[in-house]
């Protein structure tokens, strides 16, 4: 991949929905299949689609939850894995989690959507 050409969308896209229930972290697996693609890609578009930021963790195991991080006053705070994706903004990532991928989320408000598109390219 070129760090010098425009995302290249591969497949399907797919919509995930933070749990119901506010403040709530949840987990899945993604598969390529998903993407109806026989590899996992080496980026993803993702949009949140909601009102609220949403907190997501890229994971190659089922394991890590999502949660925000606090602030510290005099101190770093609680740092957490993963990033906020703000309403409205697009965003391309690197796949981080390798052949497997978990993907854990949370919001402060329920229910939110985000899109995520697999494919290549900055």
């Amino acid at each position: 991949m070129a760090g010098n050409i425009p995302f290249c969308p591969q497949g399907k896209t797919i919509t995930l929905q933070t749990s119901g229930s506010i403040n709530t972290s949840q987990n899945r697996q993604v598969k390529e299949s998903d993407f109806a693609i026989s590899t996992l890609p080496s980026q993803f578009r993702i949009v949140n689609n909601g009102t609220a930021d949403i907190w997501v963790v890229f994971s190659s195991t089922s394991g890590p939850t999502a949660a925000f991080p606090t602030a510290g006053t005099t101190s770093v705070g609680t740092p957490q894995p993963g990033w906020r994706l703000k309403p409205g903004v697009v965003e391309v990532f690197t796949n981080p989690a390798g052949p497997s991928l978990f993907i854990a989320d949370i919001s402060s408000v329920a229910s939110q959507t985000y899109d995520i598109t697999a494919g290549e390219g900055t």
